[in-house]
Parts: C-alpha cells; sequence; structure tokens
C-alpha cells in the first residue's frame, strides 16, 4: 500500500554527534561569507531587520555557529538586527534546539542585534504566509537528503537501507519520483519566500557513502545469523535520497547570457563540489585515534543520524531496545574487522549558491 513517509528528529543529543555536518557547514558558510555576504551589505540600512532561514536546524549546534556568524558579519557592521527562521520537522527536538540558541546566542540577543521564531513545519512545502516578510538569506547544510515520499512498502530487498538500492524497479522509482517532486517544491517555495535581490545557499549530499554501505552489511550479516527476521530487517530504512548531478539540475536551464536559471525565478551565483573527509579517519591516520576510537565515532554518528529512525520503526515492537543494541554492535565489530577506507563518514556534496531574481 502506499503511506506518507516521515523523517524523524535527530537523536537528542544529536549537538554531540553532528561533528561530521558541522564541517560542512563551515564549506557552505565559507561561500556565503565570500558570496553572499558582499553582494547583501550594500542592500542593509542602518537598524534594518535583515532576515535569514535555516532549512534544518535539527536541535541548534550547527544553526548556532552559522548565526553567530551571520550577526558579526552583518548586524555588528550595520548595526542592523538578524532575525532567523528556525525550521525542521515538528517532531524535532525544539526544547532542545531553543534552549541551544538561547544560550550560545545570548550575548547578540541581550544587545538586541539577533531574534529568531521557530517553523517546525516539513520544508518541502510554505513555511510563510502570505503577509509575513520575506527572506534575505536562505541557506540549508546537510538536511536536503531527508525527503518526504509516496513509496510502496514494504521493500523487496530487506537489506537495503536507502529505499534507492532497493532491489524492485517499482520502488526505486516511487523514491525517485518522489523526491524529484520534493526538489521541486523545495525550490519553488524558497523562490517564493526570498526577495528579490536575496540568496539561498544549499548544501546538497551527492551519491553513495560507505557508512550506508556497512548498515546495510549489519543487516545482512544479522539475517544471515538469525539474529534478525526479515520483518523487522525490512523496518530499517532510512527516508533518504543522496540525488545524483542531473537530479540536482533538473529544471535550471542556461540562459542567454550563459547563466544557468531555475525557472526564470532563482539564478546560479556559484556551483562547486567538495567531498567531505571523516574526521575520525583522518585523526586515525594522523595517530590522534586508535583504531577502535575512529571505529566508535563512526558508531556514534550512525546512531545519531539513523537511531531515532530505526527506533520509531519498531514501537510496536516489545523488544526494540534490545534489537538495536545488537545491531550497533555488529556494526561496531564489522567495523572494526575492515580498513577505514570501508567505513567512514566521508560523502561528496555539492555548494549551490543562488539568486533570486
Amino acid at each position: 500500500m502506499d503511506v506518507k513517509e516521515k523523517s524523524r528528529p535527530m537523536a537528542r543529543d544529536y549537538n554531540t554527534k553532528s561533528g561530521p555536518q558541522g564541517k560542512a557547514a563551515v564549506d557552505l558558510y565559507e561561500s556565503i561569507q565570500e558570496l553572499v555576504v558582499p553582494r547583501l551589505m550594500p542592500q542593509i540600512k542602518e537598524g534594518c531587520t535583515v532576515r535569514v532561514m535555516d532549512n534544518g536546524c535539527a536541535t541548534g549546534g550547527n544553526s548556532a555557529f552559522f548565526l553567530s556568524k551571520l550577526v558579526k558579519e552583518l548586524a555588528s557592521v550595520s548595526g542592523a538586527h538578524v532575525k532567523a527562521y528556525l525550521n525542521d520537522i515538528p517532531e524535532n527536538e525544539w526544547g532542545i534546539l531553543t534552549s541551544t540558541i538561547e544560550s550560545k546566542m545570548s550575548m547578540e540577543i541581550a544587545q538586541n542585534q539577533f531574534s529568531f521564531v521557530t517553523l517546525p513545519k516539513t520544508a518541502y512545502g510554505d513555511l510563510l504566509s502570505a503577509d509575513e516578510e520575506r527572506m534575505n538569506l536562505i541557506y540549508s547544510s546537510t538536511t536536503l537528503h531527508w525527503v518526504t515520499v509516496i513509496s510502496t512498502l514494504p521493500l523487496a530487498n530487506p537489506v537495503a537501507v536507502l529505499p534507492q538500492n532497493d532491489s524492485s524497479e517499482s520502488v526505486r522509482k516511487s523514491w525517485t519520483d518522489s523526491a524529484a517532486s520534493d526538489w521541486d517544491v523545495y525550490l519553488q517555495e524558497r523562490s517564493k519566500e526570498t526577495v528579490p535581490g536575496g540568496f539561498i545557499a544549499l548544501m546538497v549530499i551527492e551519491g553513495g557513502n560507505t557508512f550506508c554501505t556497512m548498515m546495510e552489511a549489519t543487516k545482512k550479516k544479522l539475517l544471515d545469523d538469525g539474529k534478525m527476521s526479515e520483518e523487522i530487517a525490512r523496518k530499517l530504512y532510512l527516508p533518504v535520497y543522496l540525488r545524483e548531478h542531473d537530479e540536482i539540475m533538473a529544471g535550471f536551464k542556461e540562459r542567454a547570457d550563459g547563466a544557468l536559471v531555475w525557472k526564470d525565478t532563482l539564478e546560479v551565483i556559484d556551483m562547486r563540489n567538495s567531498k567531505f573527509q571523516c574526521p575520525f579517519t583522518s585523526e586515525y591516520l594522523d595517530n590522534k585515534k586508535t583504531n577502535e576510537e575512529r571505529v566508535d565515532g563512526v558508531v556514534s554518528f550512525c546512531k545519531g543520524f539513523a537511531g531515532p529512525t530505526f527506533l520509531s520503526r519498531l514501537s510496536a515492537v516489545d523488544s526494540a531496545e534490545t534489537i538495536m543494541e545488537e545491531y550497533w554492535s555488529t556494526l561496531k565489530q564489522l567495523g572494526l574487522q575492515c580498513s577505514s577506507d570501508d567505513f567512514q563518514t566521508t560523502y561528496g556534496y555539492k555548494i549551490i549558491v543562488l539568486k533570486r531574481i
């Protein structure tokens, strides 16, 4: 049957487990600092409000990094006030998000340089009412691989962690088509919510990654050893879709002057490919971590990234906690048995900076 798939919130301790995402956030902010801030500054008047939106704020650790930098660049120089619109799914840990931002941004709040509101909605839809002010800047980092999908379940292959890798062509197509629709809706709605001359800066994960491959290998081992049923295994997948270059570029066309534009509303200012290197593996290769510490770091990342979704899928299963403890333990065992190249959090991504026409 068809079901509406929902992303789950990150773990409550996600602020301590989101180091890899934080490294990518630094890369995205550097693009904003280089390409967006200089273009925004002439638009900012003394005492005005600069509105920014964060799609995928999670529990706020990486959001606070972005916002503190933006306030320093925009408000401290011009005397403007930065108002942030922090967006994530309704199931997000909003109490943790609020306390994190209030704590890390306390000085800026006290000096009336910064304020924020929350938007507990999916980003694949409208986020602002028609009478609300539009944004000067919208950004999103390591978020848009989470998708809202109409999918036919169960998966044909119980080992699959990413449904786009399922053995059923119809299942793969349903996720591919819905992810394409999500991407189109996202760009359409954000373009409506950005002022003419405003900017949208996105970091979009591409391609495959080794930690998902190892998570699939973990399910296979537990199935082969008779420690997990196919029914349980089919529940342990992620509503994640990793887009290829052509899928990201769908809807973009070359204008007569050579500029890339999306549906005559968004112009590409810059686009670059990058690769995030696993920090746990880098520290291991630099002799700063033992191999076990390296593997523990990757497993901790996987638990923060996938654990809440997996547990939510097993909510009706009495032994859910035991099943997941066995799963993470087995993932660690497999991680210790393979090379650092085969079990790490390295992934490729594309940074796109767009200007609202």
